[in-house]
């Protein structure tokens, strides 16, 4: 067992638990999963905020994890988005 699951069984003393829901991630053992709250809402704020600071931000949070769909997603909508504003 790892530190968390120690802790959670000897120090909390719970002989059941669900793996945490902890900065926009459910941590399982074994690898990590972005909430879906979480995706729509870099999807979501990316389309509204299109500037590089809020792009620079989600893709700080989402190199945490192992998500590059998501990242390739992201990335293709922010730079069509930028050649179409350009192209204007």
């Amino acid at each position: 067992m790892n530190e968390f699951d120690q802790f959670v069984k000897h120090k909390l003393k719970a002989k059941y638990y669900i793996r945490v829901d902890f900065l926009g991630w459910i941590n399982f053992p074994d690898h990590w999963v972005l909430r879906t709250t979480t995706k729509r809402r870099v999807f979501k704020r990316t389309k509204k905020y299109h500037v590089s600071e809020v792009l620079n931000s989600y893709l700080g949070l989402l190199g945490h994890g192992n998500i590059y769909k998501i990242r390739d997603k992201l990335l293709n909508m922010y730079y069509n988005k930028l050649y179409i504003l350009k192209a204007l």
